[in-house]
């Protein structure tokens, strides 16, 4: 982990409804979340309007063994889609949001989501609500570098 500052901002989100599979168990193995995502997923589902990718983080990693960690993989879709086989929905409210937007390999993101609630939000003297915190993949990593991957590390704050 850096003791260099992260570049930080503080934004509003609206807020986006998801069809989402849920992964248990621990949060490194969450790629094979995604991997059920995308087989549940219509073969056009980018045609469609939807996405981005989003993943949020249910359970307190501090708090809750691996085994027991939850979180959802999604993708974001129009509000009145209907039912997706093996995907549940999920609504996650507008709120404002620290968001760092993350450039590189998705295995640093547990040390940048880690500076971020140990040392970011207080600098910036705001706290996280106790919405989930979660992950906007802006890009395909079957068709991106590791090291060019974008992804914005969203954490709810108190009003």
């Amino acid at each position: 982990m850096t003791n260099e500052n992260l570049d930080v901002s503080i934004d509003h989100l609206e807020g986006f409804d998801l069809r989402a599979f849920r992964h248990i168990g621990p949060y490194a193995q969450k790629a094979a979340g995604f991997a059920q995502l995308l087989s549940c997923l219509p073969p056009d589902w980018r045609t469609r309007g939807w996405g981005p990718v989003v993943g949020l983080y249910l359970s307190d990693p501090t708090r809750t063994p691996p085994s027991q960690q939850i979180y959802l993989a999604g993708c974001a879709v129009s509000r009145d889609t209907g039912e997706v086989a093996g995907l549940e929905p999920w609504r996650q409210r507008p709120c404002h949001c620290a968001i760092h937007r993350h450039v590189g390999p998705y295995d640093q993101i547990p040390d940048k989501f880690r500076s971020l609630y140990e040392r970011e939000l207080r600098r910036l003297r705001v706290w996280p609500d106790l919405a989930p915190p979660f992950e906007i993949y802006h890009d395909d990593p079957e068709h991106t570098a590791p090291e060019a991957l974008r992804t914005d590390l969203c954490i709810p704050l108190r009003p």
